[in-house]
Order: C-alpha cells, then structure tokens, then sequence
C-alpha cells in the first residue's frame, strides 16, 4: 500500500482450521503502526466467509509512515448452543506501506 492513496485492501483467512466468518455478528479490521491505529467495521467491510475487503481514505493512509505496518481481524460469533458471543481473531499480519511524495489530500 502506498502512503496517501485509497486502497481496497482483501484480508483471506487461511484453509483449514476452522476459520470462517459465516455468521459472524461483528466485524472488526485493524491496521497499526506504532501508535497510529485504523479500525474499521460494519459497513466498511465486504465480507465473504474467508474474506474481508476495506478501503482506507486519504487521510488514513497519509497518516502512515513508510515502513512495515501490522494488521489483524477479529470478529464475534455467537455459539450455536447457547447463543453466547466468542471473540476470534487472526494472527498478528504485516502489511508494506510505500513512500508516498505528494503528502497532501488532493
């Protein structure tokens, strides 16, 4: 991803394991770098039930620097027998952000 641009970034969960966010009540995609953090959820996510799509606005992305950014989902789902909320997440990924030089919202 490059600093300052509108990305639609697509965050697969892997074969096997069980993952899955067929059902899952909420949704949550965060990217971190240092203490910069960008969360988004609800109706800023396209979900499949591997797959997760966002887009940041300029103004996010201009809000990171160049360099290695990390990036994780979660979500809830709610047990099939008692109805009760658990919390899933992926590990912990790396996302590349690139040097941007025209470093104002156009």
């Amino acid at each position: 991803m490059i600093q300052g641009t509108t990305p639609a970034l697509t965050l697969t969960l892997p074969e096997g394991g069980g993952l899955d966010l067929t059902g899952a009540e909420r949704v949550f995609v965060t990217v971190k770098q240092g203490a910069r953090t960008v969360t988004k959820s609800g109706e800023e996510l396209e979900l499949g039930p591997r797959r997760v799509t966002f887009r940041l606005t300029q103004e996010e992305s201009l809000g990171f620097t160049e360099g290695p950014a990390e990036v994780q989902l979660n979500w809830l789902t709610a047990d099939a027998l008692d109805g009760r909320l658990s919390r899933c997440a992926t590990k912990v990924g790396k996302l590349a952000i690139g040097k941007q030089l025209l470093t104002e919202v156009v």
